[in-house]
């Protein structure tokens, strides 16, 4: 026999190599398939999780309705219905008692109140000859035996705040009664 020649050979390592070809070749199959296992997996929790939220809501609105038809809470809600209708009958009434009151604080309110003042307010020497009150102003002529009486009387009336206005048309000297007349005109508050 003749020599033979010795050819060890590796089995391992051929058997990796077989191995490693078909591992290559299964590779992307694997990948493709982890993917879709993934994205199902993804899919499937997402699903889940919104089949729960519909679920809660769901749950959520029949208690919403069954609070709403409640013979207690709607017979509240017609309470608040109508006390809102009485709060704008209310405002409506307070709006218009507003408009009548301007009126009346517009309006002049001729009283003894005024008279008291000028009565008050007079010097000694100072008399009242006539007195007439027209749309809201008194008009007054009245007689003195001093000039400043006149003037000052004037002056005394238009401190009061009791009229919106106090004039006169300065004074004339009567030499047969010896006195000194004058007309004053007092506006009262609401008028001309």
């Amino acid at each position: 026999m003749g020599m033979m020649k010795k050819n060890d050979i590796n089995l391992l390592t051929q058997y990796r190599e077989i191995h490693k070809e078909r591992s290559n070749k299964n590779a992307p199959g694997r990948i493709y398939l982890a993917i879709l296992i993934g994205a199902l997996l993804i899919t499937g929790a997402i699903s889940l999780r919104l089949w729960l939220e519909q679920k809660d809501l769901k749950t959520d609105i029949a208690d919403l309705q069954s609070y709403i038809n409640d013979p207690s809470v709607i017979a509240r809600m017609n309470e608040v219905v109508v006390l809102q209708k009485n709060i704008e009958d209310l405002d409506q009434m307070i709006e218009q008692v507003n408009g009548i009151n301007e009126v009346f604080d517009s309006a002049v309110r001729f009283d003894h109140y005024p008279l008291m003042i000028m009565q008050q307010k007079r010097y000694t020497g100072i008399n009242f000859d006539s007195l007439s009150y027209s749309k809201g102003i008194i008009y007054m002529d009245i007689s003195g035996t001093k000039s400043s009486d006149v003037s000052n009387y004037v002056l005394r009336l238009k401190r009061e705040a009791y009229f919106k206005d106090v004039s006169y048309s300065g004074y004339t000297f009567d030499s047969e009664a010896n006195v000194y007349r004058s007309t004053i005109r007092c506006t009262m508050y609401g008028g001309n």
